[in-house]
């Protein structure tokens, strides 16, 4: 139960002196579950694509920036029946180090 028969990932990245990024695909394929309200019947959850990018960039020797997107395409999926996951997710940062 909740164990898909196929799941792929992909991960790539680049980086150079000052610059990365990266970029991750995975699939999940369909899967057995349950609802466990009574009389518990088994249901399957749909198969899903995510896709999630990170980048960081060096200013000067001492400061960074970064960020990352986690379901850029806002894929709607559960994990598990009845818990959706968070949609579309963004996050940026500066990084200094003295």
């Amino acid at each position: 139960m909740r164990r898909p028969a196929h799941k792929m990932t992909f991960d790539g990245g680049y980086k150079d002196k000052n610059t990365a990024a990266d970029l991750s695909i995975s699939y999940v394929g369909r899967r057995d579950d349950k609802d466990f309200s009574y009389p518990y019947p088994r249901l399957t959850l749909i198969d899903y694509f995510i896709v999630n990018i990170a980048a960081s960039h060096k200013i000067t020797g001492n400061v960074q920036l970064f960020g990352r997107i986690e379901n850029l395409f806002a894929e709607s999926y559960e994990e598990a029946f009845g818990y959706n996951t968070p949609g579309f997710s963004a996050f940026a940062g500066v990084k200094l180090e003295m």
